[in-house]
């Protein structure tokens, strides 16, 4: 089995985790223990988590900055795109890579506009005035997802190993710390930042099987034209 299908099938198990842990949080341990009777699935753990560590600024503030430059760092790769498209003057001369980076991007704004429509969960807190979407968290899905996507394009644009490895390790961290400041900012309920990691586990992998799909593709026209 080739390393594509694996990103693929693992990247279907994902999704299919999420679609039933949604399903779940709906059904199992569903009270109304958030703000204005609010309900939510398995409440009492939810609920434990939130007393538990209540809301951290620092941490808010923390996320949020992580989450900024996840969105700057992907609108370079989408201003290099933009950039290839003038200069080479065609659109089928841009990095495959690039395209479907922005695609991925586009698939993760769905997402976040669907969730915002379709309401599964509302926030532990009151935000200005009202209760708003809570499930996943949108900006554990911002980082997770945009700060991945553009490690997997570094193999693409920087050849030097050390600097790369360097990014790798730079861009990895960020996404732990930001998952972690998220999870403890008191923004979300637990399941709602658990849920983002998920998702946007499966939607990497699905990024990282199609990336390794079109690079088999490029090694195998190489050795095709050399014969």
């Amino acid at each position: 089995m080739s390393k594509s299908n694996k990103y693929f099938i693992i990247s279907s198990i994902l999704f299919c985790l999420f679609i039933l842990f949604t399903i779940v949080i709906k059904l199992v341990g569903v009270k109304g223990v958030g703000p204005n009777g609010s309900e939510i699935g398995f409440a009492d753990l939810n609920k434990s988590f939130f007393d538990s560590f209540g809301i951290n600024n620092g941490a808010k503030i923390v996320s949020e900055i992580i989450g900024y430059f996840a969105i700057v760092c992907a609108l370079f790769f989408v201003g290099l795109l933009i950039f290839e498209w003038i200069k080479r003057k065609s659109f089928k001369l841009v990095d495959k890579n690039l395209i479907v980076f922005c695609v991925m991007c586009l698939i993760l704004a769905c997402f976040y506009i669907f969730f915002e429509i379709v309401k599964i969960n509302y926030r532990p807190i009151i935000v200005d005035g009202e209760l708003k979407a809570s499930y996943p968290s949108s900006h554990t899905m911002l980082i997770c997802s945009l700060l991945v996507f553009c490690m997997l394009n570094f193999k693409f644009y920087v050849q030097n190993t050390k600097i790369r490895y360097t990014l790798y390790a730079c861009f990895a961290s960020l996404v732990i710390v930001g998952t972690i400041c998220r999870l403890y900012s008191g923004m979300h309920w637990l399941t709602d930042i658990f849920a983002g990691v998920i998702l946007s586990g499966a939607l990497c992998f699905l990024f990282a099987g199609v990336l390794n799909l079109l690079s088999e593709k490029i090694i195998q026209k190489s050795e095709e034209y050399k014969k």
